[in-house]
């Protein structure tokens, strides 16, 4: 059994009865609802808002973002993570505010995973964002109107 650690921060003087503990089985999984923008250019630093469900994380501490995989994956950086009101580890709906890590100038459609652990159980969504290359060179003005 997990401790549901939402209750019990909310309520700290309960032991850990089985109304305040889960099965690992019953921790949501979590999954992503919206993401806007869906793009960015690869020097990054844009900010993604993800509506997303069932992630078991109530701390942006708590959450990971990783760009890619293997030796190409770019670590994102969690800004914020705000639950509805009821969220708890079995069911939640909340808003992620993350910042797109900068990701090599070949870079396009990359697959983002959202990830948290609870206990020693993982849970992870991805969704997809695409990088768009960067502009370099000298500005050149093709037609001018007053």
């Amino acid at each position: 059994l997990l401790v549901d650690y939402k209750s019990l921060l909310d309520a700290p003087e309960i032991a850990c009865d089985p109304a305040y503990c889960l099965a690992s089985t019953v921790v949501s999984v979590p999954e992503v609802l919206r993401v806007s923008p869906s793009e960015g250019l690869v020097v990054g630093g844009t900010l993604i808002t993800l509506q997303v469900s069932g992630l078991p994380a109530f701390a942006a501490a708590d959450v990971t973002v990783v760009a890619g995989a293997g030796v190409t994956k770019a670590f994102g950086e969690v800004v914020s993570l705000a639950q509805q009101p009821g969220s708890s580890l079995k069911s939640s709906k909340g808003v992620l505010v993350v910042r797109a890590p900068v990701v090599d100038a070949a870079s396009a459609l990359t697959v983002f995973t959202v990830s948290t652990r609870v206990g020693s159980e993982t849970r992870a969504a991805t969704f997809t964002f695409d990088y768009l290359p960067a502009l370099s060179g000298a500005t050149t003005f093709v037609q001018v109107s007053p």
